[in-house]
């Protein structure tokens, strides 16, 4: 089959020398053209030479599609669907005579779309997938009770928050599923927000999280964003339409940057707190220093609560900002919004900020509509 698949892009691919030989006037059987569209632009003689090199472009790029498909590379579908819709604006603009090209291209598309959604599932579908692995690996089973003996070795405004929230003499929280709403996103300073849904799984048995974004780029195009740190290793996978893998981002940095959110969330299912791989030290009254430990890799940071006893801010400065390389830069979450429900107090509303040297940067914000302890399901 890949074999099959890599012949034919490679024909294909051929086919497209024919536009380049013609602008080029490498042959004298190949028509030469100066004009596009059925002759209602002309391009001149720069223009189709331009033109021209357009189409090699493009059987360059099918031989590579071609190679992929048979070393069965894990890109070559997302490369074939990109040149095919390259190639078929190409045949668009050299219509009529690219016409049969253009038939080529929308049957490749369609079959490369098909391949994909048989071959695999859709972001919620491993999501969910990897939640119920997460449950039978660790099944909630008589978690016993949060005691005053057992947050004894904690920092006071630690101590403190776990009472003025309601945790004492409640199961210890071994997960926690939460629902959010008005999530926003911005992409970058000057950007606009971008709205999201938000689903999310953490467990404490050992660090992970799982969370699951669905919203539209520039409001049309639909995405799915999955973010999890899970078995050691953080990794973001985002895809377009379900279909084309646009980010996937892994490595030590991610790693890192990963296990500082699941860090930051420990408030969320505050038995965090209590696990072996958690270290505190206290700071001043109102704060405390944790240390958090997973896989070889160490991430720490400030908690902040107010004379409430309330956690209002999260800092560090182990967290990685993307780029090209990426750089640590300080961050920071922020609660607010407090409210009581089956008798624990928590925060609803959360954003968080990259303190850059140019200014701080929040990046994302969003309320917590639900919250779900001990889920088994």
């Amino acid at each position: 089959m890949n074999l099959a698949a890599a012949v034919f892009l490679l024909l294909h691919g051929f086919a497209h020398l024919v536009g380049f030989v013609g602008a080029w006037r490498l042959s004298s059987t190949v028509p030469y053209k100066t004009t596009i569209l059925n002759g209602r632009f002309e391009l001149g003689d720069g223009g189709v030479r331009v033109f021209g090199i357009l189409w090699l472009l493009a059987a360059l790029t099918f031989a590579v599609a071609a190679v992929g498909a048979f070393l069965r590379s894990p890109w070559w579908g997302t490369l074939t669907l990109l040149i095919a819709l390259f190639s078929g604006v190409l045949c668009v603009l050299s219509w009529p005579e690219a016409k049969l090209g253009l038939l080529v291209n929308v049957a490749l598309i369609a079959l490369v779309a098909l391949g994909a959604m048989a071959r695999g599932k859709n972001l919620e579908g491993l999501y969910q997938a990897e939640v119920a692995a997460e449950l039978a690996k660790h099944p909630v089973n008589a978690p016993g009770l949060i005691t005053e003996n057992g947050i004894a070795g904690l920092p006071p405004p630690v101590q403190r928050y776990f009472r003025a929230s309601g945790f004492i003499g409640k199961p210890h929280t071994l997960n926690v599923r939460l629902h959010w709403s008005g999530m926003q996103l911005k992409r970058s300073h000057d950007a606009d927000w971008m709205e999201l849904s938000c689903q999310q799984f953490n467990s404490v048995a050992e660090p992970m999280r799982l969370a699951l974004m669905k919203g539209r780029m520039a409001g049309v195009i639909p995405f799915e964003g999955k973010d999890k740190y899970q078995d050691g290793h953080g990794n973001m996978l985002i895809k377009l339409m379900k279909l084309i893998t646009v980010g996937d981002s892994k490595g030590t940095s991610m790693d890192e940057s990963a296990l500082v959110t699941v860090l930051s969330e420990t408030f969320m299912a505050p038995s965090y707190a209590l696990q072996g791989y958690m270290k505190w030290q206290p700071v001043d009254e109102r704060s405390a220093r944790a240390e958090l430990t997973s896989n070889g890799i160490t991430v720490s940071g400030i908690f902040h609560f107010n004379e409430a006893d309330e956690l209002v801010r999260f800092d560090t400065n182990d967290r990685w900002q993307d780029g090209t390389p990426p750089k640590k830069l300080p961050w920071s979450a922020h609660l607010e919004g407090y409210r009581m429900a089956g008798g624990i107090r928590y925060a609803t509303r959360v954003s968080a900020t990259w303190h850059e040297p140019t200014g701080d940067y929040t990046y994302v914000k969003g309320t917590i509509d639900s919250v779900e302890f001990n889920v088994r399901n």
